[in-house]
């Protein structure tokens, strides 16, 4: 935890929402700007590592009618890249009732700071607790890598053997979240029909993948999906394994309707 200067007894490390630890409300439960009354100041957290943010919760100082009721975040995955800020979050309504804010699309960061813009009472206050999880936590709520709310794949690291280009059937089609359009079709679809044919994606980066979901060409006559596949995996985009299970390649079976 970090923070601007704060008055004795609401040091940053005091921020946790369940902080209890330093005697009560008199002795500080919460972290206060040392630049208080005027707003200004702010309070970051490092994770450690990345994570997915999903939701925030504050609170207000607990006594004396002091909370913050706006604030902004900013937020980023590592320390060489710029700030993201979400600005104007609506915060507290008194000292002691929570207020959650929920992030859609989820937050991808490891350092997280919020900053405090309007404020009630004589002291800029507030604790907080960030909800999320690890980002290969297999317990993690679906969050697709590459139709994610994070849309976390660019168009150009998904490519393909070969594309139907008129209408517009190319790799980048292939997101699930795709959505039909008059001229774009919200499917990749392979130039030649054959058992050649592949679509390849480059995560960036190693990953714990725990399942794939897959669909058909939404809203064709005929229908047009996929039956079964295999799965092929790699490090370095020129070597793959083929997925198997005790040696024997694992044929998947997909879609029984588009």
């Amino acid at each position: 935890f970090q923070g601007g200067p704060s008055p004795y007894y609401f040091y940053p490390e005091y921020a946790r929402i369940d902080f209890t630890g330093n005697g009560g409300v008199e002795r500080g439960n919460c972290w206060c700007s040392q630049n208080s009354p005027a707003p200004g100041g702010s309070i970051e957290v490092d994770f450690g590592k990345v994570f997915y943010v999903k939701r925030l919760v504050t609170t207000g100082k607990g006594t004396a009618d002091t909370y913050v009721s706006v604030y902004d975040v900013e937020y980023r995955a590592n320390a060489g890249v710029s700030w993201t800020t979400i600005s104007g979050l609506s915060g507290n309504v008194d000292d002691t009732s929570p207020k959650e804010n929920s992030f859609s699309p989820v937050l991808f960061a490891r350092f997280f700071r919020i900053k405090p813009t309007t404020y009630m009472g004589t002291q800029t206050c507030l604790s907080f607790e960030a909800y999320g999880c690890e980002l290969d936590d297999e317990l993690c709520p679906g969050y697709g890598l590459v139709s994610g709310p994070l849309n976390y794949v660019p168009d150009g690291s998904i490519n393909a053997t070969t594309s139907t280009v008129v209408p517009d059937f190319q790799s980048y089609r292939a997101r699930i979240t795709s959505e039909v359009e008059p001229i774009e079709p919200g499917s990749w679809s392979a130039g030649n029909l054959d058992q050649t044919q592949y679509i390849q994606v480059d995560l960036k980066s190693e990953r714990t993948i725990t399942g794939i979901t897959t669909k058909g060409r939404e809203g064709s006559a005929p229908e047009e999906y996929v039956t079964t596949y295999l799965l092929r995996y790699g490090d370095d985009g020129i070597t793959f394994t083929t997925y198997s299970q005790e040696d024997h390649f694992m044929i998947m079976f997909g879609r029984v309707c588009s």
